[in-house]
């Protein structure tokens, strides 16, 4: 035992003697000083991830509400323009030429056919006591005083917008309307948004736009858990989902002078995460998360790192412990070497770490880049004042602006893996030309790539315009190129750039293998009715489930749009009037109609074959989709269908018989018929006998006049008028082809 003592008390002299225990203690707190550092890093990395996530999505999903948006709003502008360009609209005047009133009406009308934005359409008058919509004609005062009674917008505010002698566009903010015409327009909460619209150039008529508030719930939804979105146009909150949680006036004082993007900001209802981004049409668009939502995400990542930590300190005791005795000569002669060699000097290094990574953040705060996509964006939004501030941000920018020509450039395609590649490819030929400067930024709500060029020449920016389409061709898949008209003035770069998304979105009706170029667009003629024939023989197809009659009225639609080169509205005038069509003959297949308008969208379209398509994939599901007329239809319907099944062929069947049949008067059989089937009771007995005409026009060889008695019809010249209307063909026509089809096929 005493011998034992003795050598631990030898071992602990020999230890005190060469201070194992001062490197020991050194050692340890390097290795916990490592650890530590580790951690932070791991903690910083993991926040900076999440938050970055967090952001991202914030912007995700508000870039969605931004692109539908705008979207809905272009189609408003086209229409403004529209109506300012025909002067049988402008003129129109019902105190000089009431006349004309059923026309404007209809007119009206299909412009009410062209988006589901806007619930109402009213046209006002500059001196004319009416107002008008597609369905009526108010005067004035009354529609002001009981017609459409806002709640928070007083009625001399009401008239002096609407008189307004400016150009720019108005909205009144979300409010609840009363009065006569709100009932017919609005939803049952009546709560609408209103845009009103001068009509330029002379600015002596109004469009008023009535959006009401099921657009906006479903667009930007409800307030949850604290997760807001806001829409606010020229310093006022037009709706929101906010519910309780921030006040309209603090998030107001915040976001002025904000740039888009995302940011933390504390409210006196706690700190939220702030995304703001403008549109083209000058609305603001606001999203507030709480930022308890990331620190939630955070603090789970917290508890991980703190349990790798300890078990890292655990580990590190161990083998501190373990190799102690056996380091500590590598140790001492390490100190050694470092008192003898005082060649490292931490101050310095850490200095010059410093004032690298204080260079890099300068470079990045002031990066050329950076810089020429903020001015071609503010350049194109119209927010210089004035020509001298814009050349002294051109200058810093290092983009040359007063070469005497300019074009703004829009690229579109469906996207691919070398979409960026091609978007680099066009800036390096940018930089690359003496005769040419400008820079190009990418659109995410539109998928679109933005160039505006500057050139010493004309020609010259013809050619490097096709040559951006053939970068485009190669890289990227379906590319198409629209170009402005050439300005001199760089202050009407906002012209430029409408002029330039107006030809892009002429592309459906254009050669796109080519350069899309404004001036060629053809002249905005005024909208004409969609032809019945085309409609028709669609319509029939559908309903006979002849999938190859289907594709070849489609063929026919399409080489009629494209051989009678019709203005953009007037395109999208007549895709609307398809889909409408579409939607009302088949309301029993089981398909919502919002379904099938969000597929027929032209922003999905790069070329007609595209539109092609998506009619074709429609009529496909309507075809392979099982009709069930018995379907949620009540009794009264039921016993109505099945009546006229069975007396179709009698002349004197008509509505009001067939209200005596049911013991109810002919207009509510006509009101509960059409909400259980979609349709009148009138065109369901038509639709029976005429089905009936064409299957005996194929099978047998009865006249035409015995099988106009047979259906039904006293009068043979309204049957062969109707089966026109039906099948787009005489009954003779029809039986003559499709006779013939039979013995081919035999």
């Amino acid at each position: 035992m005493k011998n034992i003592l003795i050598q631990v008390k030898n071992i602990f002299q020999e230890l005190r003697a060469n201070i194992l225990l001062r490197y020991l203690v050194i050692f340890s707190l390097i290795v916990v000083l490592i650890i530590l550092t580790m951690g932070t890093y791991i903690y910083r990395f993991y926040h900076h991830t999440i938050y970055k996530d967090f952001v991202e999505a914030e912007e995700i999903w508000l870039e969605g509400i931004v692109s539908r948006h705008e979207n809905d709003v272009s189609i408003i502008n086209d229409i403004v323009i529209q109506i300012g360009q025909n002067s049988t609209l402008t003129d129109f005047c019902l105190e000089d030429a009431p006349f004309k009133s059923a026309e404007l009406k209809e007119r009206l009308y299909q412009y009410n056919m062209v988006s589901q934005f806007f619930s109402s359409l009213f046209c006002i008058y500059h001196g004319d006591s009416y107002l008008y919509n597609p369905t009526t004609s108010v005067e004035l005062n009354r529609f002001l005083r009981k017609g459409f009674v806002l709640e928070t917008t007083e009625i001399s505010e009401f008239e002096e917008l609407i008189y307004n002698s400016d150009s720019e566009m108005k909205i009144l903010p979300e409010q609840e309307i009363d009065g006569y015409l709100a009932g017919v327009s609005l939803s049952s909460d009546k709560k609408a948004v209103i845009y009103i619209c001068p009509v330029i150039p002379e600015r002596t008529t109004t469009l008023l736009f009535v959006v009401d508030s099921r657009y906006y719930a479903k667009l930007i939804g409800s307030a949850d858990e604290g997760h807001a979105n806001y829409m606010i146009y020229k310093g006022k909150v037009i709706t929101s989902s906010n519910g309780e949680t921030v006040a309209d006036e603090e998030l107001l004082s915040v976001i002025d002078g904000m740039e888009d993007g995302s940011r933390a900001e504390q409210f006196s209802e706690g700190k939220y995460l702030v995304t703001k981004r403008e549109g083209q049409s000058g609305m603001v668009y606001c999203s507030l998360r709480p930022m308890e939502d990331f620190t939630d995400k955070m603090l789970n990542e917290v508890w991980r790192i703190a349990a790798l930590l300890l078990l890292c300190s655990v580990a590190a005791a161990l083998i501190i412990t373990w190799f102690s005795r056996s380091i500590f000569g590598k140790v001492k002669s390490l100190s050694q070497l470092l008192s003898e060699e005082p060649y490292f000097n931490l101050d310095k290094v850490e200095a010059g770490i410093c004032t690298l990574v204080e260079n890099s953040r300068e470079q990045e705060r002031e990066s050329i880049p950076l810089r020429k996509s903020r001015l071609i964006r503010s350049l194109v939004k119209g927010e210089f004042v004035d020509v001298d501030t814009l050349y002294a941000e051109a200058r810093a920018s290092r983009i040359n602006v007063r070469m005497p020509y300019y074009i703004v450039v829009l690229l579109g395609d469906r996207g691919s893996r070398d979409e960026h590649r091609a978007h680099e490819m066009m800036l390096k030929v940018i930089e690359n030309e003496d005769l040419l400067d400008g820079y190009g930024v990418k659109l995410l709500d539109r998928n679109q790539s933005l160039f505006v060029l500057f050139s010493e020449e004309i020609k010259y920016l013809d050619i490097i315009s096709r040559f951006f389409l053939q970068i485009g061709k190669d890289y990227c898949e379906d590319a198409v190129l629209a170009v402005s008209g050439i300005h001199t003035d760089p202050l009407d770069a906002p012209k430029a750039y409408q002029e330039a998304n107006y030809a892009f979105d002429s592309r459906l009706l254009m050669d796109n293998t080519d350069v899309i170029r404004y001036e060629v667009i053809p002249e905005r003629d005024f909208v004409e009715g969609v032809s019945e024939v085309y409609l028709q023989q669609l319509k029939n197809a559908v309903r006979r489930k002849d999938m190859e009659e289907m594709h070849q009225a489609v063929d026919e639609i399409c080489s009629q749009l494209q051989a009678g080169k019709q203005s953009l509205l007037k395109f999208r005038l007549f895709c609307q009037e398809l889909i409408r069509v579409l939607v009302r003959e088949w309301p029993m297949q089981g398909n919502e109609t919002s379904e099938i308008y969000s597929v027929f969208t032209l922003s999905q379209c790069l070329t007609l074959q595209d539109f092609k398509n998506l009619i074709c994939s429609v009529c496909e599901k309507l075809i392979l989709t099982d009709s069930d007329e018995e379907k949620n239809v009540s009794r009264l319907a039921e016993s109505a269908m099945e009546y006229m099944k069975n007396h179709y062929m009698e002349y004197e069947l008509n509505m009001g018989l067939l209200a005596d049949y049911l013991k109810v008067t002919p207009a509510a059989l006509a009101v509960e018929f059409k909400n259980d089937t979609g349709m009148p009771p009138s065109d369901y007995l038509a639709g029976l006998r005429l089905e009936q005409a064409r299957i005996l026009l194929i099978q047998t060889n009865m006249k035409i006049r015995e099988i106009s008695s047979a259906v039904g019809y006293e009068d043979d010249h309204m049957f062969m008028r109707r089966f026109k209307k039906y099948t787009g063909k005489t009954p003779g026509q029809y039986r003559k082809e499709n006779t013939k089809k039979e013995s081919d096929e035999e």
